[in-house]
């Protein structure tokens, strides 16, 4: 959201951040690079927590905002927000809306499925969604396995009819290009979300460094399965890995930095690489694969150019995967090689070219709030009630 708001500021389109404004980091960096932002209404965080009055009283309030407005164009990039932005804005008669939505990871449509007893029927109302955005030409694409599991179709028409951006990436200068100081251990940065689709592939790089001569592994990142990586070291004693929560992404560099070799999913794979290390791939995860020795990787970014590259696959089967302790192997063997083509391929990421694709994509999009008023689905109860304990203890 950041790197596009500021490539729609410094292009001079009229643009606003739409975000919370409660422990929002999105607002602190929109302040201190002077963008636009606007706040929601108090707990806006999700409309599918809120009870009938809740979500009126919160549909009136962004009325209050934005109703005077002749033509918004909304642009999303997490279902829950997709959901809120449906809600609030197909109840806005006197505006004319245009949505549009990026599908940066495939879970996005396993949103508020779990822990429910109709999981199967919540799958199926987020990917109706996604299909009448497809429909629309308002969503756009990662990859093909964005578009297979977000639509459940692997069909070829579908591939050809999708509209694909990679992950916009800000460069700033040259990319540093460091050797691995053989005078210190080698340093692995992992960078991850401690949640249940991503956990055990943490384990595993923890696995491979766990009290391994002449290596030390660094984890950044939060969420909720922390405590089994923190049960994990204590049983077994590790000496050499260091969990570190709270890094806000504008700090992240100056961890990477201290690192030979990343090791992570997603957008945090380019983080790394932007800072010249080489990065290996981790897949999703299973909560099963906790108990698996031999979790693989994908391969090494720069080498592995596919659908892939991201790691955003939970089934890897007939999908090429790796040893990680050969991976590292090939790395610290070949250092300089890995390292240049990790920064080639996260060249073509920077910003300045993709979020031009991104915004011509958000002007073009045909699905608009002219349909009858978006009703989405309730949250599970048993979700619900600890959410409700979190507010609480808050």
């Amino acid at each position: 959201m950041i790197r596009l708001a500021q490539h729609l500021h410094i292009s001079g389109y009229p643009y606003q951040i739409l975000a919370s404004n409660d422990k929002c980091w999105i607002k602190e960096e929109a302040t201190k690079r002077g963008l636009n932002f606007s706040a929601c209404p108090a707990n806006i965080d999700s409309i599918n927590y809120h009870d009938l009055s809740q979500r009126l009283n919160t549909s009136d309030a962004m009325n209050a905002m934005f109703g005077h407005i002749k033509e918004i164009r909304i642009s999303t990039f997490c279902m829950r927000d997709l959901h809120n932005a449906m809600y609030i804005f197909t109840r806005m008669p006197n505006v004319k809306v245009w949505f549009s939505h990026g599908i940066y990871h495939p879970e996005d449509v396993f949103y508020l499925s779990s822990l429910s007893f109709k999981s199967t029927r919540i799958i199926q109302f987020n990917r109706n969604l996604v299909r009448k955005l497809f429909e629309s030409n308002s969503i756009l694409f990662v990859n093909e396995n964005g578009l297979k599991i977000s639509l459940d179709s692997g069909s070829a028409r579908d591939a050809r009819s999708a509209i694909y951006a990679p992950l916009p990436i800000n460069i700033c200068g040259e990319i540093p290009l460091r050797k691995p100081d053989a005078k210190r251990p080698f340093r692995i940065v992992c960078i991850s979300r401690f949640v249940r689709f991503k956990v055990a592939a943490v384990l595993a790089i923890m696995r491979y460094a766990g009290n391994r001569s002449g290596v030390e592994l660094l984890v950044i990142g939060h969420g909720p399965w922390k405590l089994i990586l923190d049960a994990w070291i204590k049983i077994m004693r590790i000496n050499n890995i260091v969990i570190i929560t709270g890094v806000s992404p504008d700090r992240l560099e100056s961890y990477i930095d201290t690192c030979d070799l990343g090791y992570a999913q997603g957008t945090s794979i380019l983080e790394i690489s932007k800072r010249g290390l080489p990065v290996l791939i981790a897949p999703y995860s299973r909560i099963r694969d906790l108990f698996n020795k031999n979790f693989p990787t994908l391969g090494i970014f720069g080498q592995i150019k596919d659908f892939s590259a991201f790691g955003d696959i939970t089934d890897l089967r007939g999908v090429t995967t790796y040893k990680i302790a050969d991976c590292i192997d090939l790395v610290r063997e070949d250092y300089c090689r890995y390292q240049e083509q990790s920064v080639e391929f996260v060249k073509t990421f920077a910003s300045e070219s993709v979020c031009s694709k991104i915004i011509d994509f958000i002007l073009a999009a045909k699905l608009s709030n002219s349909q009858p008023a978006f009703n989405p689905p309730r949250a599970p109860k048993i979700k619900q009630l600890l959410k409700f304990a979190l507010r609480i203890r808050d």
